[in-house]
């Protein structure tokens, strides 16, 4: 796996922890203000039924206590509403198992408890205690509401975390670029191919890193170069004779047997054998340089005869 690719890999399992963490906050603070809402709603419905039916309390009027509840119970907010009287005994009372809505799935219930406070209302009338009313709000528009919220934070942090991993992930690959280039030297090295870059990094640590390269290329070069004149220079000595420049007895006899080993493949040939006789004599009539000079004008014309003894 490249760095890029485990550079996004942890930048993916980071936005992954924030955002299951951001979804997890959110969802408590939400919790946390919809009950609120839920335990104000409640309180508010509570008094607003206490002020409506504190004289029908004190009479004890059950038909018209058990008509307003129903019309306030049958808007759906409602999981309980209950009147008592001042002794306690109960006059009318309307409940309804916790629905929720379909939308919302089991998981999600059962991670989150939602249980809506039970909010009571003491009734008076005519400076008398008629009662009280109890009023629970129903827990699945609490649950709806949060699902709803928490669905579309999750949605909105995925969608801009996917926007950031695409922006992420071409920022890495610009920033990283000059190690690729590094990779491109070491391959080139290996080929005996000298690059260079040109563009420094302004990262410092990217920055050290190519031109640590960029001097190892430059020594490695002169470093082969160094090896290949050596080479040279031997094989010239080995192989060339030092005063003629022309091919010594070495390199004469191992072409004479490969062309002979193989000549099938090199077809016809001439060889030209010159002796040069009493070179030592001449050497001391005529001086050893004048000797060397005239040793060099026969091999010249020994190269001239060359073209044409290989001509047809």
């Amino acid at each position: 796996m490249s760095i890029v690719n485990q550079l996004m890999a942890a930048v993916l399992a980071v936005l992954l922890g924030l955002v299951s963490g951001s979804v997890y906050l959110m969802s408590d603070s939400s919790k946390a203000m919809l009950l609120n809402q839920l335990e104000s709603h409640g309180q508010d419905t509570a008094t607003h039924l206490g002020l409506y039916l504190a004289p029908y309390m004190l009479q004890e009027d059950e038909a018209t206590i058990e008509t307003t509840v129903n019309a306030i119970f049958d808007s759906g907010f409602y999981q309980q509403i209950k009147v008592v009287n001042n002794q306690g005994q109960e006059l009318f009372s309307k409940s309804t198992p916790p629905q929720i809505s379909e939308q919302v799935p089991q998981w999600f219930v059962d991670i989150v408890k939602i249980d809506p406070p039970e909010m009571t209302r003491e009734v008076t009338s005519a400076w008398n205690k008629a009662g009280s009313i109890f009023v629970q709000s129903r827990a699945g528009y609490a649950y709806e509401q949060l699902w709803r919220g928490t669905k579309q934070t999750f949605l909105w942090f995925v969608v801009l975390s996917l926007l950031s991993i695409v922006f992420i992930h071409f920022l890495l690959r610009y920033i990283l670029n000059p190690l690729k280039g590094v990779e491109d030297q070491a391959v080139a090295l290996s080929e005996r191919r000298y690059v260079e870059q040109e563009n420094i990094p302004k990262s410092r640590e990217l920055r050290r890193v190519v031109i640590a390269m960029n001097m190892m290329v430059q020594r490695v070069k002169a470093m082969f170069d160094a090896q290949a004149k050596q080479i040279e220079e031997i094989r010239r000595t080995a192989y060339q004779d030092e005063l003629t420049g022309l091919a010594n007895y070495r390199s004469t006899q191992s072409q004479l047997v490969e062309r002979l080993d193989y000549r099938k493949d090199f077809g016809n040939g001439t060889m030209i054998y010159l002796h040069i006789a009493d070179l030592q004599g001449l050497n001391q009539k005529l001086g050893v340089e004048k000797s060397n000079n005239f040793i060099k004008a026969t091999a010249g014309q020994m190269e001239k005869l060359l073209p044409a003894a290989n001509s047809p």
